[in-house]
């Protein structure tokens, strides 16, 4: 039962099913079914047992938690730092659930091959909405929240200004494309809703899920193979009419990995000699590409002077887009968690991102001992994902994402399959963990002041 609601559990954390339909919405799916979980997951009490209970992981996600309660209550006040530290803590417990329900390997494998199925039909939708008409959209204001409400008035047009003309007075209007499910796209560019409404979001979590269709493709079967082949496929020109140069980049990282680890050097160099063409098919260019990179630059700069400002407790979880002078979120996911939460917080979440990332490596290089060659395989998959996951995230705001939890809670499960059948599996952090997440917090935080620097 743990096992089927941690399924619903993401299903409904990609597919959206509340924004699809209206007599869902207040009724909070999402924990609802974090709540059914929970509850089949301690009656599963006997596999508990058996499983372990720990994972690297906990120790650093506990500690990142309990100090963005204490920097968002000393930045903000009790009051208002509890209830801004509360709208990033349903992440963790995301991470705790899925950690918790799928560790098994063949829990974890059934968990991705399903969101295989749900990611193919939402780039399935998105590959429609990238061939319909541009319309004209009235942005509306929704009077039960601070959203607004597309709504096509069945007019084509090429821009938005064409839609202002003929419509109606004082009525925003956009000129998007139209998909099916009450899908538009964003400056041309597909997307979903929810978690994925942002094309680079999209792009990336599609680049992140490709490891899996391969790790499948790779295993006996026609049917695994051509799937896995449609997937990808499917995957790329998702990628590609989402105009994300960072999913790209992602797809290009799991694709070099994981063809490296299979065939050598060789296949990194002919990856590798790949990613500027397929960065040409992401390209953009034009005024709102120009002004996307303006502002990036901008959020950069502003972040990296709010972290020298208040470098110990920063500013408060949610609260970066207050702080800068274009109210606007980091677009990166390592300056934002730096800029909000301060050094401690953002060394931290780097120690939870280390640890996240160590357990595939770990359990690949002990793999001779594995009974189970399926813990193998996913271990190369998840380490490919992960891997390419953090590449895209660089130039997105993800640190909170739940999506981006769940994959911490894959590498928890896995870590549980793997110490099943390894007890000597390491369960600590030791002093070149803390090395390592020392070098990865400081190269991050480089990279992005070369980055601001340079742009500006």
């Amino acid at each position: 039962m743990a096992l089927n609601g941690a399924i619903l559990l993401i299903v409904a954390l990609l597919m959206r099913p509340m924004e699809l339909w209206p007599t869902l919405q207040g009724m909070h799916i999402l924990e609802t079914l974090i709540a059914i979980t929970a509850v089949a997951i301690t009656m599963d009490s006997g596999r508990i047992t058996r499983a372990g209970t720990q994972t690297p992981q906990l120790a650093w996600m506990l500690s990142f938690v309990a100090w963005t309660y204490a920097a968002s209550s000393a930045q903000l006040g009790v009051s208002m730092g509890i209830s801004a530290a509360w709208a990033t803590s349903l992440g963790p417990i995301f991470m705790v659930v899925v950690w918790l329900a799928l560790r098994d390997i063949n829990r974890l494998r059934t968990t991705l091959a399903v969101m295989l199925v749900c990611t193919t039909f939402i780039s399935a939708v998105a590959i429609h909405q990238s061939y319909q008409p541009r319309e004209c959209i009235e942005l509306l204001a929704n009077t039960d929240s601070s959203d607004v409400d597309w709504v096509p008035d069945g007019r084509e047009c090429s821009n938005a200004h064409e839609c202002e003309t003929g419509g109606r007075d004082r009525i925003d209007y956009a000129c998007e494309r139209v998909g099916l499910l009450g899908t538009f796209s964003t400056q041309g560019r597909v997307r979903w809703r929810g978690q994925l409404n942002d094309p680079n979001e999209l792009a990336v979590i599609v680049a992140a899920l490709v490891p899996f269709a391969l790790m499948f493709g790779r295993e006996r079967g026609a049917f695994k193979k051509i799937t896995a082949t449609l997937f990808v496929t499917i995957a790329a020109v998702t990628i590609v009419l989402t105009q994300s140069r960072g999913g790209m980049l992602a797809l290009a990282t799991v694709l070099c990995f994981t063809f490296g680890r299979w065939y050598g050097a060789r296949a990194v160099l002919g990856a590798a000699l790949a990613v500027p063409p397929l960065l040409g098919l992401t390209w953009r260019s034009g005024s709102d590409a120009e002004s996307s990179s303006t502002e990036r630059a901008e959020l950069l700069f502003e972040g990296l002077q709010l972290l020298q400002a208040r470098p110990f407790f920063g500013t408060g979880a949610r609260q970066f887009a207050s702080e800068n002078s274009i109210n606007m979120t980091a677009h990166n996911s390592y300056l934002l968690i730096a800029a909000e939460t301060g050094v401690i917080g953002y060394f931290l979440w780097c120690g939870m991102a280390w640890a996240t990332i160590k357990i595939p490596f770990v359990l690949l290089k002990i793999r001779p001992s594995f009974q189970n060659t399926m813990i193998t395989s996913f271990s190369e998959a998840l380490a490919a994902s992960t891997l390419g996951m953090h590449v895209g995230i660089f130039f997105l705001s993800f640190s909170y994402k739940h999506i981006f939890f769940v994959w911490m809670g894959f590498a928890g499960a896995l870590y549980c399959a793997g110490k099943s059948n390894h007890s000597a599996l390491y369960s600590g952090t030791t002093r070149k963990d803390v090395i390592a997440i020392c070098a990865l917090a400081i190269t991050a935080l480089a990279i992005v002041r070369v980055a601001a620097t340079t742009a500006k």
